[in-house]
């Protein structure tokens, strides 16, 4: 595999139908040097699956922080991409 290139984060909170929507946008795009992370605010929603089935990283807070930044931070941390 190649260098990861490209990261791309998603914030996914309690609505597994857009989550997989939009992974399989990214996933008709993905080449070797891309990563998806999905970052899953505690919702009681199984989607590790949803996001293992398409290759996706997956971490769920241990928290409901409620706000868009804390996932993409938490996101960014994980990104091994440079972009």
């Amino acid at each position: 595999m190649s260098e990861i290139k490209l990261s791309f984060i998603i914030n996914a909170y309690d609505r597994p139908n857009y989550l997989e929507n939009t992974l399989k946008t990214i996933k008709g795009q993905i080449r070797d040097d891309m990563e998806i992370i999905v970052v899953v605010d505690k919702t009681g929603q199984n989607m590790k699956e949803l996001a293992d089935s398409y290759g996706a990283s997956y971490y769920e807070t241990t928290y409901r922080c409620g706000d868009i930044g804390t996932p993409q931070n938490v996101g960014a941390k994980m990104a091994r991409g440079e972009y």
